[in-house]
C-alpha cells in the first residue's frame, strides 16, 4: 500500500464484489481497504486517513444506511464523500440512502469503467474542497493543480473565486472572474438556474448535490460536465467543482 495513493473502503458482504471493485480502483492508482460489513467498515475509517467509502446496503452485523450514520458521526463536516452501492432501485432505499449522508448511490450491476471515471471525480472534488478551506494562499496554488474548474460564490450566489481548471482553459475563462460575478456569465440561462437551485437545496440542507449538463461550447462543440455543488457551513459559502466527463463509448 502507497501512503501516497488516495485510500477506498470498500464494504460488501460478497467477495466476488469486493474483488472486482478492488481491480476496478487499484487499476485507477487508488488502496482499497475490504470490509465484510458496516462494523469492520466504521473500524476502518477511525483507524486510517481514507478519501472515499463506497458501501453496500445489505451486509450483516451493521448495513450500509447504519455504517454511513456511524461515518457521518464521525466526520461531520461531510468532508469525505460516501457512496452507497446496491442493487436496490426503489426510491425509498434511495431516499434512505441520503437521508443517512450519502452523496451517491450507485446501482447493480455496475459499470466498471464508469464507476473508475466516477470515484476519480469524487475524490478530486473532495480534495478540492478541503483546499479551499485552507489559507487562500495555499489551496490556490493545490486547487490550480486540479483538473476541476472550481467556483467559488458568496452568501449572495457572487463568484468570489474561480480556479478556470482544464476546462476552464478550454473555453476561455481565466481572466473571465475579474469582471463577470453570476453562474449565468458562465453557463447558458437554463443551466445556470438550475445550478443556483441546487446550489439553494446545499446550502439550505449542509449537503452536496451533483448535476450532469451538456455545455455547447463557443467552436460548437458540444461538452458533457460533471458539477458537484458543496456547501461550507461555517462561512455559508458554496463551493461548484465542474469537469468535463470523457466520451461515453458502448
Amino acid at each position: 500500500m502507497n501512503n501516497n495513493n488516495p485510500k477506498v473502503i470498500v464494504a460488501d458482504d460478497d467477495d466476488a464484489i469486493r474483488s472486482l471493485m478492488r481491480m476496478a480502483l487499484e487499476n485507477k492508482g487508488l488502496d482499497v481497504l475490504e470490509a465484510a460489513d458496516g462494523k469492520e467498515a466504521l473500524e476502518l475509517f477511525r483507524l486510517h486517513d481514507v478519501d472515499l467509502v463506497m458501501l453496500d446496503i445489505r451486509m450483516p452485523v451493521m448495513n450500509g444506511y447504519e455504517a454511513c450514520q456511524g461515518i457521518r458521526e464521525m466526520d461531520r463536516d461531510h468532508s469525505i464523500p460516501i457512496v452507497m452501492v446496491t442493487g436496490l432501485e426503489d426510491d425509498s432505499a434511495i431516499t434512505e440512502a441520503f437521508l443517512a449522508g450519502a452523496d451517491e448511490f450507485v446501482t447493480k450491476p455496475i459499470n466498471w469503467l464508469l464507476l473508475a471515471h466516477q470515484v476519480d471525480f469524487w475524490i478530486n472534488s473532495s480534495h478540492a474542497l478541503k483546499s479551499e478551506r485552507r489559507q487562500h494562499s495555499t489551496s490556490n496554488q493545490v486547487a490550480m493543480g486540479l483538473p476541476d474548474s472550481i467556483f467559488s460564490l458568496s452568501l449572495e450566489d457572487r463568484i468570489i473565486d474561480l480556479k478556470p481548471g482544464d476546462l476552464g482553459q478550454a473555453l476561455q475563462w481565466e481572466g473571465l472572474s475579474l469582471k463577470l460575478n453570476r453562474l449565468e456569465s458562465f453557463f447558458p440561462q437554463e443551466i445556470s438556474s438550475s445550478m443556483l437551485e441546487a446550489v439553494e437545496l446545499a446550502r439550505r440542507q449542509n449537503s452536496r448535490q451533483r448535476l450532469q449538463y451538456d455545455l455547447k461550447a463557443q467552436d460548437g462543440s458540444v461538452r458533457s460536465i460533471d458539477v458537484v455543488i458543496i456547501s461550507d457551513s461555517d462561512s455559508g459559502g458554496i463551493f461548484l467543482c465542474v469537469r468535463e466527463l470523457p466520451p461515453y463509448s458502448a
